[in-house]
């Protein structure tokens, strides 16, 4: 493409042998801008200026726990283990944010709606929080509900970033912009002519930093 991509995988795209992470993989050895990459090679960072960004896949957990899915069935498949993120996610933040102040954004694919939520287990959930608490985590984005959502998760602003395609019809979908003081997010509507939605500024104050 003609400008940078960072992409990530979601549960409808296999396991570890499957063919969308496995390309994921190849890419990220030559994704531009990479700061750090994973052990297993499927999950990465990067910095956007002075904020940095990590990419989690599925959600951030060692193995994954055993769940029962919202129709009272065990979860069943490699495609659900998430790969050791929690501890790529650990070493990340310790490496490249440290003691420094910096704002981080996180991307991952299971969010903090019910439909969402049922994904991944409390235990999960707690470890995650352990794991970022003592950073300033300004923004958590994620998908699989489809549906635009702003939902706050222990004080931590969280957007689904919805589609631009609800089949049949047009969805809608984030544009976010970041500046040396502020997180700028905005939803566009697809579904609607192309109009503006909800829109959220958030003070990440980069510009304080060294």
């Amino acid at each position: 493409m003609k400008y940078p991509c960072y992409e990530s995988f979601g549960n409808h795209d296999g396991g570890e042998e499957n063919v969308v992470r496995q390309g994921i993989k190849e890419r990220n050895k030559i994704r531009p801008g990479v700061t750090n990459l994973s052990i297993n090679g499927i999950n990465y960072s990067w910095d956007w200026d002075k904020v940095h960004v990590v990419h989690l896949g599925l959600y951030a957990d060692q193995d994954g726990d055993d769940l029962v899915n919202p129709w009272g069935k065990h979860f069943e498949g490699n495609w659900r283990f998430p790969g050791h993120s929690l501890e790529f996610l650990e070493q990340d933040l310790a490496k490249n944010v440290g003691h420094s102040g910096r704002p981080v954004i996180l991307l991952q694919h299971y969010g903090f709606d019910e439909w969402g939520l049922a994904r991944w287990s409390e235990r999960e959930k707690q470890a995650f929080y352990e794991a970022i608490r003592n950073y300033r985590v300004v923004a958590i984005f994620w998908g699989h509900s489809h549906s635009l959502q702003f939902l706050p998760w222990k004080g931590i602003p969280t957007w689904c970033v919805g589609s631009g395609q609800h089949n049949p019809e047009p969805g809608e979908f984030l544009i976010v912009r970041l500046t040396p003081k502020w997180i700028i997010v905005a939803e566009r509507q697809a579904r609607r002519e192309n109009t503006w939605g909800s829109f959220w500024k958030i003070n990440i104050g980069t510009s304080s930093l060294d």
